[in-house]
């Protein structure tokens, strides 16, 4: 098939490259602007691999229209492209346009969907490959498969394992499509669940009003690379990049260190105490806890 992929960070590469080394044609690539890391354009990576491509953050513009129109493709591929795509775009191939979005559709439809699902604690998670519709994320479904996930395993694990998971699933996906023996579900748009776009503001935890579970849970869905959990201590503002469940029971005044070792350093939570582990406060550098907290230290201003 003749392919018109668009695509962005790092699960957009992997998958650019599966595509590259298949046996459908990629006739161009579409872009965002990169910010690095996890977010690294897949502009480099087309032109590494030969693919014309182009930087659109405006991708339903009349240029672009016709642009897409004269390659004439069968499908297009949208992975981690976040711009909304227009019914006009969506008409051109015959065989639609297909997204790839990490949950379990029908449910954590919308927005990081990965670090949603962490925050929440879910024991499994998912990938879905679905038409994409004129909804959020409401288009029939085309493949998914699941992950388990376990307490400890943070953000950066998920993402590794979708980086591994997802190339396979879309070329299976493609190759169905072409030979017509795919068989698409239709979703309810009123059942499962939608999340909204999480911003680096959305990452403050407080010692007093979460439990042990809900901080760590935030810590492990956001940690790199992303923004960060945080919470703020006196003038200063602090990042925990890594926290673990404490099977002893410690209890106390929420904020106050109950325990500190070479492990990291145990914090009163709500309910009970949190180990935590790799910290950094604004401006300086990551630490290990034990270097600068101290058992009886207070981390909430009262």
């Amino acid at each position: 098939m003749r392919i018109v992929y668009m695509g962005n960070n790092q699960r957009g590469i992997t998958c650019l490259e599966a595509l590259a080394n298949s046996n459908h044609e990629l006739v161009y690539a579409i872009a965002q602007r990169g910010e690095g890391g996890w977010y690294e354009s897949i502009d480099k990576k087309a032109k590494e691999l030969g693919i014309p491509s182009s930087i659109e953050e405006k991708p339903n513009n009349k240029r672009n229209i016709k642009r897409i129109r004269h390659l004439k493709p069968d499908l297009i591929v949208m992975c981690g492209y976040s711009k909304i795509i227009g019914k006009e775009l969506l008409n051109i191939p015959r065989y639609g346009c297909i997204n790839l979005h990490a949950s379990l559709l029908p449910y954590y439809r919308g927005a990081a969907p990965l670090n949603w699902a962490l925050i929440n604690g879910e024991k499994t998670i998912g990938l879905s490959i679905y038409n994409v519709d004129e909804g959020i994320d409401t288009g029939p479904i085309l493949a998914q498969e699941r992950i388990a996930v376990s307490k400890e395993q943070t953000i950066k694990d998920v993402l590794d394992k979708t980086l591994e998971i997802y190339p396979r699933m879309l070329i299976d996906v493609c190759d169905k499509i072409e030979s017509r023996k795919i068989h698409p579900r239709i979703q309810n748009p009123n059942e499962g669940s939608y999340y909204t776009k999480r911003h680096p503001r959305d990452g403050i935890f407080n010692w007093d009003s979460m439990t042990d579970w809900q901080i760590h849970n935030q810590i492990r869905a956001l940690t790199h690379p992303y923004p960060g959990a945080f919470f703020y201590y006196s003038r200063d503002k602090i990042y925990v990049w890594r926290s673990q469940l404490e099977e002893r029971n410690f209890h106390g005044i929420p904020g106050r260190i109950a325990a500190v070792d070479n492990e990291g350093a145990v914090v009163i939570a709500k309910n009970r105490g949190l180990r935590i582990k790799l910290v950094q406060k604004e401006g300086d550098k990551e630490r290990k806890a034990e270097e600068i907290f101290s058992i009886g230290q207070d981390l909430v201003v009262r």
